[in-house]
């Protein structure tokens, strides 16, 4: 008789059966076995569905395929990987060659293929998401055998490495800056193995003993010891691989290449690394020098008292508080104040408020010692409110132990510096400006070939344009009859040979027209490459004039007049001769009007005194300025900016004082204007600096926040932790993602010009919505929106939805869930000339103390807010871009309302 009972179980059957029963003991022991099974069984189910949770909680991505590509199984960061990349929910039982791209699929079929032919493939693929942006990934495709249905079946499986190959390069980048620390450091630093064998050695310590490093490393560390201490050194070397603290050496002997003993000071330390092995850091300094340096300390201290009151730099010596306790003469000489003054201030007292931030800053790191000491430019401020630019240099005094008691101070008085490098600047723009839009032709050649032609050579030659003559040879510009000679002298000048740096020659045209040319050729070399440049102008005119020059007696005034500057010429304090280029620069009708009158005519009443006591000192042989600026006053009474150089003339009986006049007016206006974009730099810069600061801070600390959760996760047995600390991992990476894309919107909106589309504003809001409606909080609010459109609106479209989003999203995140009825209201109408666009929320409301500083970079109300403090200077900004305005009002507990309006671009 078969033993199965009512249910059809077996099992249960022969548990209850009579005849198993007879025994009793029998029973006892398939019971025990029974109830043992369906413990496993009901562990193993646990298992499973842990597993299940793990897979669909990490960040790998799992799916199983059958041999036709059909989906079994998936966990769910897969399946998100599917929603973010194509758009599409994976299903069990679906094709996946469905979920790939076209471009992709004979990839995939591939890599699959091999797979099923038991192969595990393994490789990486970088995917770009946006302009410089790219995400790498880590694929493994793997063949799973089914021992039931004997089939094989591929698991897939990526990784996104993006993090991972980023961290490489960092940990490569800190190698080679370790490497290179350990190279410019002033201490000897070596890495002895077990045995004392050098293992590595920086510069500093190869020259402390006079070897090179592929002479030391291998070698045994006594090879630099004194021969009587090599022994005692091997025992001490043991001892200290047993302790994991500092050993001070002291002051020892060190044996140099050549033989010659050294006196050095010596510390180390073993360190024991996780793969068993150990070694030992040893620090040598040479202080042979410092043995001889200890016995002039007295005359070092007299010495340096005497640089103190006498050198030639400013110097202080302050307090930990940054308090002036001493001064010398040349400090208070540099800011002005009295040494008795200065005793009443500190540093912060006459430093520029735009550096003082820095100077703080390095100060700090001097007395925590982690520098030894700094320099900076910075300015002062003097007494009579002057600025004035030294170049700091400062240190730190410390007691016996190494406690910071005072600070030491350096500047050294570089205004003048400063003036002329801002001198030297606008002369290097001067010279860009004459060589673009010099009269005459300029030319570069090489090797007999034309690369360079300014404008001014284009016109005199008579081409249309410079293509036209780069990469010809320069018998195209030259007359057959000056030909030879040209490039004769073009050869002896590249051979070094003397020939005339100015001469005349003959010039071909276009058009094949001859002409008379003067040039003035210089050789310049850069690297191994030697150019010539020529200064060429037409003198056609010039030399008809010098043969009527030389018929007609008058070829002075010629000159003159054909001089583009006004020249003018004084005798016995009256205009002598003026050319016509002066008449016309100073309005008059004819030189007529100005001879015979003295210089105050042309200038206002103290310039004029002034150029006439120049001029009276200068005909004594005094040293007065032969070129200086002065205002210039035309005939109908206006000023102007002039430049003027003078000379003195003496023929035999006379004395004439010669000037050269020039209108710098737009000169001067470019350099206000100059000085004003150097201000508004100023600015931009101290925006930099805020935005680096606040950006290090705001990127590092979630992270810092997601490293100690997944330290939390390693040891947290209890499931309901491990979700609530993968829920806050969550919240710090959507925190960072946040903060990242307010730099991309920022990035973006301060590099891109406006891109100018026609607006449909339902459409663009709608998009605003969906983009941020899984933002929490996003459903609870009611969104009403009105638009009136007159006309068609043309700005740039992405900016305009950046603004839009960013608003948004601030009025869902602060809103007021205890209000029964929330809502974002928005209002925008739009005609010919403009948007204005309105939207009002009843949120939590900004207090009227907070609201005028809300569009500022990395401003935060509070310390709960936990946006970027981006969000609304990026808004700003955008609101600028496109010539906008934007104005906030706003009642604490009560909402919030932007009204912003922005000009119509439609083209």
């Amino acid at each position: 008789m078969k033993a199965v009972d009512d249910s059809g179980n077996p099992t249960k059957a022969l548990l209850s059966s009579p005849q198993r029963n007879a025994t009793g003991v029998e029973h006892e022991e398939l019971l025990a076995k029974y109830r043992k099974l369906k413990a496993i069984a009901s562990r193993q189910e646990e298992e499973i569905k842990n597993i299940r949770v793990l897979l669909d909680h990490t960040t790998e991505s799992f799916c199983l395929l059958d041999s036709n590509y059909t989906v079994i199984s998936f966990n769910q960061t897969h399946n998100k990987v599917m929603e973010d990349g194509v758009g599409m929910t994976l299903q069990a039982g679906a094709n996946y060659l469905d979920y790939v791209l076209p471009s992709e699929q004979d990839h995939f079929r591939s890599l699959f293929e091999q797979a099923l032919a038991g192969e595990t493939v393994t490789g990486l693929k970088k995917i770009d998401v946006g302009p410089g942006q790219s995400v790498q990934f880590e694929y493994t495709f793997t063949p799973v055998l089914d021992e039931d249905s004997n089939e094989t079946r591929v698991s897939f499986r990526a990784r996104d490495i993006t993090a991972e190959e980023m961290s490489k390069q960092s940990l490569a980048d800190e190698v080679k800056w370790t490497d290179l620390i350990l190279d410019i450091t002033d201490v000897g630093i070596c890495v002895t193995d077990v045995q004392g064998n050098f293992v590595k050695i920086n510069k500093t310590y190869c020259d402390i003993y006079g070897y090179t490093e592929d002479e030391l490393v291998g070698q045994h560390f006594t090879k630099v010891v004194e021969p009587q201490l090599r022994k005692t050194f091997i025992e001490l070397y043991n001892q200290n691989l047993e302790v994991s603290e500092t050993c001070e050496h002291g002051e020892l002997k060190g044996l140099r290449k050549d033989g010659s003993l050294i006196e050095i000071k010596a510390a180390g330390r073993a360190f024991k690394f996780d793969d068993g092995n150990t070694f030992k850091i040893t620090t040598v300094a040479d202080v042979t020098a410092t043995k001889e340096t200890e016995n002039l300390v007295l005359e070092s201290e007299e010495k340096f008292r005497k640089i103190f009151e006498d050198g030639p730099l400013a110097m202080a010596i302050v307090d930990l508080d940054g308090r002036y306790q001493t001064v010398n003469s040349k400090m208070c000489e540099l800011v002005g104040y009295s040494e008795e003054e200065l005793l009443q201030y500190g540093i912060a007292d006459i430093t520029h408020p735009e550096d003082l931030q820095k100077d703080q800053y390095e100060s700090e790191r001097v007395f925590r010692g982690e520098i030894p000491l700094f320099q900076l430019e910075k300015r002062f401020i003097r007494k009579d409110g002057v600025i004035v630019h030294g170049k700091l240099t400062a240190t730190v005094i410390r007691d016996d132990e190494g406690s910071p008691i005072y600070g030491l101070g350096m500047i050294e008085d570089i205004t003048e510096q400063k003036i002329t490098s801002q001198k030297l600047q606008e002369s290097e723009q001067w010279f860009k400006a004459i060589f673009d839009n010099s009269r005459d032709g300029i030319l570069i050649e090489e090797e007999e070939k034309i690369i360079f032609v300014n404008d001014a050579l284009v016109r005199l030659y008579g081409y249309e344009s410079a293509d036209e003559l780069l990469g010809q040879h320069l018998s195209t510009i030259q007359a057959d009859e000056s030909n030879e000679k040209l490039l004769g002298y073009g050869k002896q000048r590249k051979e070094g040979e003397e020939v005339p740096d100015l001469y005349e020659a003959r010039g071909r045209r276009s058009d094949g027209s001859i002409f008379d040319v003067e040039v003035s050729a210089s050789l310049f070399q850069i690297n191994n490459s030697k150019y010539i440049i020529s200064i060429e102008r037409d003198i056609t005119d010039r030399k008809s004039t010098e043969e009527r020059l030389i018929e007609s007696q008058e070829w002075l005034q010629t000159a003159f007049n054909a001089s583009r500057d006004g020249v003018l010429v004084e005798k016995d304090e009256k205009i002598f001769f003026v050319n016509n280029a002066l008449v016309q620069l100073f309005g008059y009708d004819s030189q007529d009007q100005l001879i015979g009158n003295t210089l105050e005519m042309l200038t206002t009443q103290d310039f004029g005194k002034k150029a006439m006591e120049f001029g009276r000192r200068r005909l004594l042989g005094e040293n007065v300025p032969a070129f200086y600026e002065f205002i210039g006053r035309k005939k109908d009474g206006s000023t102007f900016d002039l430049e003027i150089s003078v000379s003195v003339f003496k023929t035999k009986d006379e004395t004439f004082i010669i000037s050269s006049l020039r209108d710098v007016t737009e000169r001067k206006t470019a350099e206000r204007s100059l000085t004003e974009k150097n201000e508004e730099l100023s600015k931009i810069n101290s925006e930099l600096d805020s935005f680096v600061y606040s950006t290090s801070h705001d990127l590092r600390a979630p992270l810092v926040s997601i490293l100690g959760l997944i330290n939390l996760v390693k040891v947290e047995t209890k499931e309901a932790e491990r979700s609530l600390y993968y829920e806050l991992m969550e919240k710090s990476i959507k925190k960072l993602d946040s903060f990242v894309k307010d730099i991309i919107d920022y990035s973006r909106n301060s590099r891109l010009d406006n891109q100018i589309d026609e607006i449909e504003f339902d459409l663009l809001l709608q998009e605003c919505f969906e983009e941020l409606q899984y933002i929490k909080g996003a459903a609870d609010i009611s969104k009403q929106t009105k638009v009136r459109e007159k006309v068609g609106f043309h700005t740039d479209r992405n900016r305009l939805k950046m603004i839009l989003s960013n608003i948004i999203s601030n009025a869902i995140r602060y809103s007021d869930p205890d209000k029964k009825e929330q809502y974002l209201k928005i209002n925008i109408s739009s005609d010919r000339s403009e948007a204005k666009i309105v939207i009002t929320d009843n949120g939590i409301g900004i207090d009227k103390e907070y609201l005028p500083k809300i569009f500022e970079m990395f401003y935060r109300a509070s310390e709960t807010n936990v946006g970027s403090g981006l969000g609304l200077y990026i808004v700003k900004e955008g609101v600028n871009k496109l010539n906008g305005t934007i104005k906030a009002k706003s009642t604490l507990g009560k909402g919030t309302t932007f009204e912003i309006r922005i000009p119509n671009l439609s083209r």
